[in-house]
């Protein structure tokens, strides 16, 4: 899972556009007025230089995505046992493991070694669960349920799987209403789905990060549906349109999995539509500004005997 603060993004390529334009103009000033003194060589060198600073630029415009932190993990199981090893680049803070119980609730894993609070890249944590695994509807897969925030506070959330379902080939059809998602009924039954279950951790968005960090608690339960009910399931994902796992029990007793993405991508919940498009357009703005620019600067380092002798080559190739 990668991340970059989008505002830092932003203030980058300000910086590498500007560089651009004021220092490698600065170069094509000075340049100009060695070449009255020196002559052709002088140009030649100079324009090596101003061309070679702006493909610098270039590439570290390009380099500023490939440089997001990342938060992973690698989980292993033994009987009861389970260790969770950060494999990311970046810390997990108040981390902690959720097994079901026989009732299908969330219970936490109790740790046994080492420190849940702060987990550095390469460091361990190693737990038990509660109670046993069960072996009933969804507890065949064993579900493991990480909750864990990152350096500004935001809960993230990741499933993991003991015993992995496969997934369900024929997705039932889902449809979002704001914070409610609903699936419905029509396919299930010809695919004979007997069950359904819905793991999600409501997102509230990106408001709660400017209080104070609650005290853990237990995620919601899965949602059970039962399909005989002949009614479609609904599940509430908080204002942030948070997804969902979808766990489906077949009457042959396999289970399949379907996840629906998220509604809204992290933080981007309550930003205007126009910001989300310059968002994303940012760097595709920014590499036409810097292209345009080393443009100019093409031109400007061509002699302009030199210059009209290529416009006037083009102008005649046009009219043959």
């Amino acid at each position: 899972m990668c991340y970059i603060d989008q505002v830092t993004l932003y203030k980058v390529c300000q910086r590498l556009t500007e560089f651009i334009y004021l220092n490698c103009l600065q170069k094509v000033i000075l340049m100009r007025i060695e070449t009255k003194v020196h002559g052709s060589a002088v140009f030649r060198a100079c324009q090596a230089r101003v061309v070679k600073a702006a493909a610098l630029c270039l590439v570290s415009l390009f380099a500023t995505t490939s440089h997001a932190g990342t938060l992973g993990f690698s989980i292993s199981f033994s009987g009861d046992e389970i260790t969770i090893t950060n494999t990311g680049s970046e810390a997990a803070y108040r981390l902690s493991q959720w097994t079901l119980d026989a009732d299908i609730r969330w219970r936490k894993v109790r740790v046994l070694d080492g420190n849940a609070d702060y987990i550095a890249p390469g460091k361990s944590l190693k737990g038990v669960r509660w109670g046993g695994a069960t072996h009933s509807g969804i507890g065949r897969a064993a579900p493991l349920l990480l909750v864990m925030h990152d350096q500004a506070g935001s809960r993230i959330a990741q499933l993991a799987w003991q015993r992995s379902p496969e997934v369900l080939p024929q997705p039932l059809a889902v449809q979002r209403n704001k914070n409610v998602v609903q699936v419905s009924d029509k396919e299930a039954r010809p695919q004979k789905i007997i069950n359904s279950y819905g793991i999600v951790l409501p997102y509230e968005g990106i408001q709660l990060l400017t209080m104070p960090l609650k005290a853990v608690e237990a995620p919601p339960s899965p949602t059970i549906h039962v399909w005989s009910t002949g009614s479609s399931m609904s599940i509430n994902t908080g204002a942030g349109q948070a997804g969902v796992w979808l766990v489906h029990e077949h009457a042959a007793g396999d289970l399949r999995l379907q996840i629906v993405p998220d509604g809204f991508a992290r933080g981007r919940e309550q930003i205007p539509a126009w910001m989300l498009f310059a968002r994303l357009q940012l760097m595709n703005i920014s590499v036409f500004v810097a292209g345009l620019g080393l443009l100019v600067l093409s031109l400007g380092l061509i002699k302009p005997a030199r210059l009209r002798s290529l416009l006037h080559g083009l102008a005649s190739a046009k009219r043959a």
